[in-house]
């Protein structure tokens, strides 16, 4: 979750400075429009973005693990106090409060067309209200005071500007982006997002106006609006906020430098995706003959392994994810970790297990990790890892022991990653699913010369990548 909000954040805040130093300011408000909303939706789609970005060769027996292994112990947790889920709830129970003043909002508007006096007027559907108020919009309908409605002061043009916004159906932009804050209220980005968007929607009704009234008959008659009154999912017909920001872009001229601008749009919009999106390495897997002939001719038949991987252009890359977890009736017992219990093997009716099983699991693992920053290093990298599977068969958390630092790092990365939206099977104890841990050792074997192969050339239909 931390790391998709992060990249969330960054994303989103990247975007909307280059709107507000590249685009603001720019007479094509039906392109600012799109880059807007398109920026919200890219910005949630990025974090889980994959770009492919070179590939690598392993042996394909890797993925033909048999039936033999036997699944780790496993530690069942004590109840204990999780600072991290006691604010992931907070978190939560502020959503909902902000989703249910949404509701409120919406339906305090829409309670308001129940209580008025509803009318078409030429080709407008309007609500007629008691209170003294601005004129606004809402969804398909326009709000307006009564009195001045039946006494003739509502100059066409407020009908116009307000007709704009409903035509262009602005109100699902501010209900997006409203529901959005909701959702993501920790997102500085998003109260931008909403200005910007809130003052490019003026911007678009002010031109539609301008196209049938002088520029300076509406401008006396925005003065003449002097109400503050609205409702902050509305679009109004005049906000102080930005009454000068409309004056300025009435009298601004379109720029014959758009069209730099746009592709400067795209070209930006690229490398915030290529910056930010995941980086994979797509496996190609070989037959057994062709990688034994090769590593043969290469490294006299040395590290002969069940997992081999190369880099077409990386020396010093490891060639091998041993096979390695122990059976049940030679492991150790687990460490206790945190505040954890331990709890005897023989007491749990099923281990937790990964869908299709520890061969899946040792398999993903081969595709998934990054060897390529482990060069010059001769024999083993060790590690074990503890994951957390919780009652309903969600990964929780893993974490890694072992002397070099950089490969548990590497090993901790790499099972989030595959594990993040994976529900296992959980373990059960009497008839009943509990939170437990499963021990997962991970062995890496190096060719003594530190140094692999060149890759061999590729199969003809080579393994899709995850």
């Amino acid at each position: 979750m931390i790391p998709f909000y992060l990249k969330y954040v960054a994303v989103s805040s990247l975007l909307i400075i280059f709107y507000y130093l590249v685009l603001e300011n720019q007479k094509n408000h039906h392109f600012k429009r799109f880059f807007l909303l398109a920026s919200l939706a890219f910005s949630l789609g990025i974090p889980f973005m994959e770009i492919p970005f070179g590939s690598y060769y392993v042996k394909a027996s890797t993925f033909n693990l048999g039936q033999e292994a036997i699944q780790s112990q496993i530690i069942e947790e004590a109840p204990k106090f999780d600072i991290s889920q006691f604010f992931f709830y907070l978190y939560l129970m502020i959503v909902g409060i902000l989703i249910l003043k949404l509701m409120f909002q919406i339906g305090q508007i829409l309670f308001k067309k129940v209580k008025a006096k509803n009318i078409v007027f030429k080709t407008y559907k309007i609500s007629l209200l008691e209170e003294n108020i601005i004129a606004f919009s809402f969804l398909n309908t326009i709000y307006i005071n009564r009195q001045r409605f039946e006494n003739n002061n509502i100059d066409n043009s407020i009908l116009v500007h307000e007709q704009t916004h409903i035509t262009q159906k602005h109100s699902y932009d501010i209900l997006l982006i409203e529901f959005l804050k909701a959702l993501f209220w920790l997102n500085p980005a998003l109260y931008f997002f909403k200005n910007a968007i809130t003052t490019n929607h003026e911007f678009l009704a002010d031109d539609a106006v301008l196209k049938q009234k002088s520029l300076k008959d509406y401008q006396e008659i925005i003065y003449q609006e002097v109400s503050n009154h609205f409702f902050p999912l509305t679009q109004t017909f005049k906000r102080n906020n930005n009454t000068k920001k409309r004056f300025i872009m009435m009298n601004t001229k379109k720029s014959n430098k758009m069209g730099f601008r746009i592709f400067g749009s795209v070209l930006f919009t690229c490398g915030v995706a290529f910056l930010f999106a995941e980086k994979v390495k797509t496996p190609i897997a070989i037959n057994d003959s062709v990688l034994e002939k090769n590593t043969q001719q290469k490294v006299g038949g040395l590290a002969q392994s069940n997992t081999t991987e190369f880099q077409p252009s990386k020396p010093a890359i490891a060639n091998k994810v041993s096979d390695t977890i122990k059976r049940k009736n030679e492991l150790e017992a687990p460490k206790i970790i945190d505040n954890a219990s331990k709890s005897e093997s023989e007491k749990v009716e099923k281990p937790a297990e990964y869908p299709g099983g520890i061969g899946n699991l040792r398999r993903d693992l081969a595709i998934e990790i990054n060897t390529i920053s482990f060069e010059n290093i001769k024999g083993f990298l060790k590690t074990e890892s503890m994951i957390k599977i919780d009652s309903e068969g969600k990964f929780v958390t893993v974490t890694t022991t072992g002397e070099n630092q950089n490969f548990n790092k590497e090993v901790e990365r790499t099972l989030n990653k595959i594990l993040q939206n994976v529900t296992w099977e959980p373990a059960k104890k009497d008839g009943k699913s509990i939170t437990s841990y499963y021990k997962l050792p991970v062995v890496m074997q190096f060719a003594e010369d530190g140094k692999t192969p060149p890759p061999p050339p590729p199969p003809s239909q080579p393994r899709k990548s995850k």
